[in-house]
């Protein structure tokens, strides 16, 4: 699969979609340096694109890097400050830095802002587990 579409992503190196597919299944195949890669190619081509933006936030996070997962999780928040899953990632990252309070003050204005969405719900549950 990964080969295949490695192809499909080399003949069109402009399909947007086809690339983050590739880098998605990159990704799940623990190759998190060549999704890294591929999320750029699409960030090169829209610096906007959010849910790529979001993608190597995640990324970032889960191999224990914690200061870039924030300043892309930032990056994110500067496109839109209202995008409550950066939001709450935000306070995720707090929490895995030792910043518990900070986390806490993230999480009660998503809580209080916020209410009625996903992200409340996750968040409230969030508060309820430091």
């Amino acid at each position: 699969m990964l080969e295949r579409l490695e192809k499909e992503v080399d003949a069109n190196p402009s399909d947007t979609l086809k690339i983050r597919e590739y880098a998605q299944f990159l990704s799940m195949a623990h190759q998190n340096e060549k999704a890294l890669t591929q999320y750029e190619k699409i960030l090169n081509i829209d610096p906007t694109r959010v849910d790529v933006l979001l993608s190597e936030g995640l990324i970032y996070y889960n191999s224990g890097n914690y200061d870039k997962a924030e300043e892309v999780t930032l990056k994110i928040l500067e496109i839109n400050k209202n995008q409550l899953d950066a939001k709450f990632n935000l306070g995720t990252i707090a929490v895995a830095k030792g910043d518990a309070e900070r986390a806490r003050e993230i999480w009660t204005e998503i809580v209080s802002e916020h209410p009625n969405t996903d992200a409340a719900k996750f968040a409230q549950e969030a508060l309820e587990s430091l």
